[in-house]
């Protein structure tokens, strides 16, 4: 009984929910809202959305993938005719703000932009030139945006129909703006009278907007949100104007009150107008630092014990910013750390402004208490780039001592930043936050370094990390742009004379040029939605002045050097570091486009100097999780019996002394190392946790797969011996074919190591890099191989098609034997050189046909080698016979049966006998 009531209030919720999501013929359910498809009323972008506002609605927003399919199903059966393909979309360039904004009020993420299954076309949308206003949908399932507006396309309306789930949105605006989608129920003809209810939502999880101006900070926050009793709800047609007021905003919370009445009114475009403060009454709880932090309202200090010393951490929610300020986490720092703080609270309390002694002896402590330091938490580090920041107030008298204090401080921040990379301690998130300060910092203190130099000046230091140019230039009687060309680093920079101009002090600028080198392992795309990684090293340009100034006009133009190449189909996207973006920062394409590029460096305008780099988009180029798996799985069974194949192969080589020799003996050395090779690639080709481990992994793998390689050479070379040595075959060559068989390998490895050890493992599998070249150690000897080995073997063959008819006149078998060993060789070299062409294509080009190539061929080598070598081969197939016959004697007089062994020609022959 119970069980039927359940399920027949099931059923009636089910009911009502769908009759409550019907849409009035012709508009169509699509996901949660009404549309309609304007398809014959084709009109402008503009036009099109004003028809929309006035039945209450707008041009419908594309909010997700799923959201995309849904449009799409929607529009390819109404296109009948070439001029039906665009469809408009409610998306529009908002100019002031420099953002993309949906009619729905949400902004456009970036990283929307990225997703592999993303509804926009690549590169899109990219307001390439500034005047790209508007988007359009093409029927193929991709979004781009249109310079001329008044192009006509036919266009798709929306109404929303159903509340969506609240949610907040960060806005990065110059007036510091706050931003709020309606909640939007349905659309009533003005007649139509509707019984209301209302009730309260908290700002601290909305998104406001409203038509007002400016607001005032001392209003009540308050909003409401509006449900619908009757079902004239989906009666659509215009609504009559109202002047009911907009709920008033401010930034304290809710409180129970009266709620805010509404009326149904007409839609109109959101505003965003209210200070940034408004925007969220508390800092939401966060574990940042290895500390549990509580939500914690604006303008307060929170207080936690901190986790591994007797301290207490405080971190201010700060109105602006929310948790951007750095937290002050000095008591739960090691002792060391605190000592070097204490020294600067010292110098620069009992100085106005600090000598450069000072300062450059607290830079050094601070660098060798990094280096000693064996163990660095979150709030080592952050505590220490805080001590770092100090050092911006220095100022040096002259070019000398600001040269001794930049290197210095280059150097206090190289260790720092390898210290966060490398450290198993700081969880990812406080890895990025730190390289983030970190990356402000080091900018920050340059630039500062250049207030007391009233002379021109070049000042440039280097470390593993960090590359620093400091320049005070003198542009009073030049109008050239400056040009800074780094050629050693593959950077440029072309900044214009016109903003120049801007930043001009008494006729000097002072800028900074940096290059980080491998920053992108951390500040990276957190987000396993995305096919988009950090293709560079993260170079900066910085000019001391106002640096919120934007030049669209002249844009400042750059080039950076590719950390490896890519294949054809990956996108490059210009973009920077945005600190203002996220909760610490993030990547963004805002005023920045791609001018060219080539394999190796991509070349970018962007509208604002800071931190650049080049982010790869590789979706429809990196391999799906689908198809990584399957080959996991192909790469696992085909390893698994290429191992067992090379594992019996060996066994037979060694066992049957029939096939004693040095041919035999190289067979012996190549089935070994594809044995060693095969089996450390499956067992460590993906452990990638240990750093070093992963190192000796794939030097190891470099090391195999070369002397596989060499010991194929060897074979060549072996049967160009013997065909010269026909007559003197006694002479043993083999110490020979040892030393050159790993002595190659041994050389190369070393000689790879002892340049980079670090050229060893990658963040994906332990192989060799593709950064700096690195993978040719292995490509390039490889390629010389095949090349020699091929010219060997071509060799041998003429020669036994040339002599034969004298020197293997008397021992016809003996010609056989060195056409079919000479084809053996043939078929290792194309199998072993096709799995590694395959290989290299696969690692420039990434496509999934080279990655199923590579794999299936790679897994096949052993079954492929004991098949030719050993099935294929007479004698041995003699030799598997005579290991496994079984001589049965009859006896008829008794039905007793006795078992022997008897060893004959280097095999054991079982007698059954009957008795």
């Amino acid at each position: 009984m119970k069980t039927g009531l359940v399920l027949y209030i099931f059923v009636s919720f089910l009911l009502w929910i769908c009759e409550s999501l019907k849409c009035e013929d012709p508009w169509v359910l699509l996901r949660r809202n009404c549309v309609l498809y304007e398809k014959t009323n084709m009109l402008p972008w503009k036009e099109a959305q004003q028809t929309c506002e006035e039945y209450g609605g707008n041009l419908i927003s594309v909010n997700s993938h799923r959201e995309k399919q849904a449009l799409q199903r929607g529009i390819m059966p109404r296109i009948k005719k070439p001029n039906e393909l665009y469809w408009w979309v409610g998306l529009s360039h908002n100019r002031a703000q420099a953002r993309w904004i949906w009619q729905d009020g949400s902004f456009l993420s970036l990283r929307s932009r990225y997703i592999s299954r993303s509804p926009w076309a690549a590169g899109e949308p990219d307001n390439r030139g500034g005047n790209e206003l508007c988007a359009d949908f093409h029927f193929s399932g991709k979004c781009s945006t249109k310079t001329a507006v008044n192009e006509n396309h036919s266009f798709v309306r929306e109404l929303r129909v159903i509340t969506p789930a609240p949610r907040q949105t960060k806005t990065t605006t110059s007036s510091n703006v706050l931003s709020y989608t309606p909640t939007f129920v349905s659309t009533l003809p003005p007649e139509t009278s509707v019984p209301l209810q209302t009730s309260e939502i908290s700002t601290q999880h909305e998104k406001i907007s409203t038509q007002q101006k400016t607001t005032s900070t001392s209003n009540i926050t308050k909003t409401s949100v509006v449900s619908m009793t009757s079902k004239s709800q989906t009666k659509l047609e215009p609504l009559a104007k109202t002047t009911t007021p907009p709920p008033k905003l401010t930034a304290s919370t809710v409180s129970a009150s009266k709620p805010y009445k509404t009326t149904p009114a007409k839609l109109t475009k959101p505003t965003v107008s209210a200070p940034l403060v408004n925007r969220i009454p508390e800092c939401p709880g966060v574990f940042a630092y290895g500390i549990q932090w509580p939500a914690t309202r604006i303008a307060a200090t929170v207080k936690q014990p901190c986790p591994e010393t007797a301290g207490y951490a405080t971190w201010t929610c700060v109105p602006d910013s929310g948790w951007k300020e750095q937290p002050n986490l000095t008591e739960c720092s090691s002792s060391d750390i605190q000592r070097i703080n204490k020294m600067v609270d010292s110098v620069i309390n009992h100085k106005s402004v600090p000598t450069t002694e000072d300062m450059v002896s607290i830079a050094a402590n601070l660098t060798e208490s990094v280096v000693t330091s064996y163990h660095m938490t979150a709030a080592d580090i952050s505590t220490s780039t805080a001590i770092l920041h100090q050092m911006a107030k220095a100022k040096p008298k002259n070019v000398k001592e600001t040269e001794t204090m930049l290197k210095e401080v280059v150097k206090a921040g190289n260790y720092l930043f390898s210290k966060t990379e490398a450290s198993k301690n700081i969880e990812a998130d406080d890895k990025e936050r730190a390289a983030s300060d970190l990356l402000f910092v080091m900018e920050d203190t340059a630039l500062g370094m250049t207030d007391s130099l009233q002379t021109t000046a070049s000042i440039s230091t280097k470390t593993e990390k960090i590359y620093v140019s400091l320049n005070v230039l003198n542009i009073s009687s030049s109008t050239q742009d400056l040009e800074y060309n780094n050629g050693e680093e593959g950077t440029s920079f072309i900044i214009p004379y016109s903003v120049l101009q801007k930043y001009k002090i008494d006729g000097l600028v002072k800028a900074v040029f940096m290059t980080h080198y491998n920053l992108g392992n951390i500040l990276k795309i957190n987000d396993d939605t995305v096919d988009v990684e950090v293709a560079s090293n993260v170079v900066s340009a910085s000019i001391a002045g106002d640096k919120t100034i934007e030049f669209p006009l002249s844009p400042v133009i750059f080039t950076i050097q590719l950390s490896r190449t890519y294949g054809k189909a990956a996108q490059p996207l210009c973009s920077f570091w945005n600190f203002s973006e996220g909760v610490y920062g993030q990547w963004s394409q805002e005023g920045c486009n791609r001018i060219k590029e080539n394999a190796t460096h991509v070349t970018c305008q962007c509208t604002h100097l800071t931190n650049f780099a080049i982010l790869m988009d590789v979706s429809g180029v990196k391999l799906t999780n689908e198809h990584t798996q399957f080959l996991r799985y192909i790469t696992f069974v085909g390893c698994i019996i290429s191992i067992a194949c090379l594992a019996l192969s060996w066994i037979t080589f060694q066992c049957v002394r029939s096939l004693d020799g040095e041919r035999n003996s190289i067979h012996k050395n190549l089935v070994f190392c594809l044995f060693a090779a095969e089996l450390i690639f499956i067992v460590g080709i993906d452990r990638t946790d240990d750093r070093v481990s992963c190192a000796a992994i794939a030097l190891l793998l470099h090391f195999f797969f070369l002397s596989s390689f060499m010991w194929m050479l060897m074979e060549g070379v072996h049967i160009v011996v013997l065909l010269q040595q026909v007559f003197d075959a006694a002479k043993n060559n083999m110490r020979y074919y040892y030393l050159a068989g790993y002595g190659v390998s041994i050389t190369i490895v070393g000689t790879t190591a002892g340049i980079n050890f670090k050229a060893y493992g990658t963040e994906d599998f332990c192989w060799i890099t593709t950064d700096q070249w690195f993978i040719w150690s292995f490509t390039g000897p490889v390629a010389v191989i095949l090349i020699i080995n091929t010219i060997v073997l071509m060799y041998a063959l003429s020669m036994v098609c040339r002599h034969s008819a004298y020197v293997f006149a008397r021992e016809k078998s003996q010609q056989s034997n060195f056409r079919a060993w000479i084809q053996g060789a043939f078929a290792v070299e194309v199998l072993l050189g096709s799995t590694w062409v395959f290989g290299y294509f696969f690692i420039n080009e990434s496509t999934v046909v080279f990655a199923y190539i590579f794999t299936v061929l790679n897994s096949i080598q052993g079954l492929f080698i004991f098949i030719f070598h050993c099935l294929l081969n007479k004698k041995i197939r003699f030799e598997y016979k005579k290991l496994a016959h079984v001589h049965v004697r009859h006896n008829s007089q008794s039905s007793t049966k006795s078992a022997s062994f008897k060893k004959k020609d280097g095999s054991y022959e079982v007698y059954v006998s009957t008795t």
